[in-house]
């Protein structure tokens, strides 16, 4: 297609977008896929002006490096009076789990909801420590021991949170014993896709991988049950 001639075409306004941001010249000879391709380059927009919301050109290249990140390749087709699909393909080797997430010292962890058998809510619950196990809880006439995830991801004291604080609790079950990790808020399920981590995380203890959220910030998974056959808990209670 022609750059220059094409008048009524569904793509002229990301023609005509990427003439006036020069990301093409007026005459150059472009296939559909390559015109359509031009939405994934830096500072490309079709809006004549910026808004609080779009024209600024930034969206569709960071969509784009993602994917590559993950190995994988994405296209756009349309039709006029028939809409636009984008389409994502993605390695096989990718896994992807359901997971929860949830908060502890203000950074946000992925759980799979595998090892998840039950939330609960420590204000509703009578928390007693023992001077031999710790931190227990009598959920339903069950002694479950109370962990701190906080102080299990060395990132701060194994306190008792504050009578006016939210204590929730993320239960898991061990070698037939269940037990409790206590954290700051439990945020909502995400399914997420495993990236494995770099050599300087590699190793640590509780650590699987890594994932990138749905509003694009990066979490580290965690394997609960890791942290508790390094000897974080006696499961013989």
């Amino acid at each position: 297609m022609n750059a220059k001639n094409l008048k009524s075409c569904s793509i002229k306004n990301t023609l005509s977008g990427a003439i006036s941001k020069g990301l093409i010249n007026e005459n150059q000879e472009l296939s559909e896929d390559e015109i359509f391709s031009l939405i994934f380059k830096s500072g490309f927009s079709t809006r004549e002006s910026v808004s609080t919301v779009s024209g600024r050109g930034v969206g569709m290249d960071v969509v784009q490096t993602a994917v590559k990140e993950l190995k994988g390749s994405i296209k756009i087709k349309s039709k006029i009076g028939q809409g636009t699909s984008f389409i994502i393909s993605l390695p096989l080797s990718l896994s992807i789990i359901q997971g929860m997430k949830i908060l502890v010292d203000e950074s946000i962890y992925i759980i799979p909801l595998s090892q998840l058998i039950e939330t609960v809510n420590f204000e509703k619950q009578s928390v007693e420590t023992s001077t031999q196990h710790g931190r227990m809880i009598n959920l339903r006439g069950e002694v479950i021991p109370v962990m701190s995830l906080s102080t299990l991801l060395q990132r701060g004291p194994n306190k008792m949170k504050k009578s006016n604080m939210a204590m929730k609790g993320i239960i898991t079950i061990f070698q037939g014993v269940k037990v409790s990790f206590e954290v700051d808020e439990i945020i909502g399920q995400q399914e997420v896709v495993i990236k494995k981590l770099g050599k300087e995380m590699e190793g640590i203890p509780g650590v699987f991988g890594g994932a990138i959220l749905g509003d694009g910030q990066p979490g580290l998974l965690l394997n609960l049950h890791d942290f508790l056959d390094h000897g974080g808990i006696d499961v013989a209670i």
